[in-house]
């Protein structure tokens, strides 16, 4: 049957592997997608832990200097550092909860369809 499909319509067969080669393409850049965005999310989350770091040092280095603070600018000698690596925290998680599916999934299963299709089609 499948060989007498190819024979009498190779149109059919090259518009199949079109699809085919779409879909393959379609999947690959919404993985590529996938992993640029996490890629991006993991490299903000380190910039602004390592900004973090640096600005709680810098803090402890200015409380221990300075004899006496200003009250009214003390505040963010605390709370700088804090949210700086709160918000590298929070992009850490964005980037661990995009997960990369198995790629070529969706393919298998359309093979898995096409085949099933063709042996209920052939004659027995």
């Amino acid at each position: 049957m499948l060989l007498k499909l190819i024979v009498k319509q190779p149109n059919l067969l090259l518009t199949h592997a079109q699809n085919y080669a779409d879909l393959l393409v379609e999947e690959v850049q919404r993985a590529v997608l996938t992993w640029k965005l996490r890629l991006l999310l993991y490299a903000l989350s380190g910039a602004l832990l390592g900004l973090g770091i640096v600005s709680s040092t810098a803090s402890l280095l200015l409380w221990g200097a300075l004899p006496l603070l200003n009250p009214q600018n003390a505040w963010v000698l605390v709370v700088l550092p804090f949210f700086l690596v709160g918000l590298s925290v929070c992009f850490y998680l964005a980037a661990s909860r995009y997960k990369v599916e198995p790629l070529f999934e969706d393919i298998q299963e359309q093979l898995k369809l096409d085949m099933q299709a063709i042996c209920q089609t052939s004659p027995k």
